[in-house]
């Protein structure tokens, strides 16, 4: 199957329930991420007045959002929110039990804030960034599609060509 060929056309590789899994796994990873950001010796430094603020904000409205994208309903978003909320404020507790960083609680705020504003962006109200890749991933054919005899033929030429 050679992708520079006019007539191939790519198959679906990646289904639905497949994208939800990998987002899933981002968010966590992006979770994983923060914990690691407030709690190591080396905090990255942000060149404005009170630049940590606008990364606690920053940081919990991006986990919101993208944590949001995964369900619609609200039971679920406020789980989410109580979920970030409570990491902000254990974070900023274990911050305050190290001897290289220290408890803040307007750090608490602006996570707070963030989670807000994360949700407020979520979809209804923002962009369905999930949907809208899932709708992409979902627009190629298969090419086994019984209604493009194209795909078909070019998967059925293009698999002989394998050894």
């Amino acid at each position: 199957m050679d992708p520079r060929d006019a007539s191939f056309v790519p198959p679906m590789l990646v289904k639905p329930p497949v994208v939800r899994r990998v987002w899933r796994a981002i968010g966590f990873g992006l979770v994983m991420l923060v914990i690691w950001l407030s709690l190591t010796p080396h905090s990255i430094k942000i060149p404005i007045e009170h630049g940590d603020k606008f990364g606690h904000f920053a940081a919990y409205a991006t986990l919101m959002f993208w944590l949001a994208q995964l369900d619609m309903r609200h039971r679920m978003r406020l789980e989410y929110a109580i979920g970030l909320f409570t990491l902000g404020v254990a974070l900023e507790f274990a911050q305050g039990l190290t001897h290289y960083r220290t408890f803040e609680v307007a750090d608490m705020g602006a996570n707070t804030v963030g989670v807000l504003l994360g949700w407020i962006a979520s979809p209804r109200r923002g962009p369905n960034l999930i949907g809208f890749v899932e709708r992409v991933l979902s627009s190629f054919p298969s090419p086994m599609d019984k209604k493009s005899p194209r795909s078909r033929q070019s998967f059925a030429r293009n698999s002989e060509d394998v050894d």
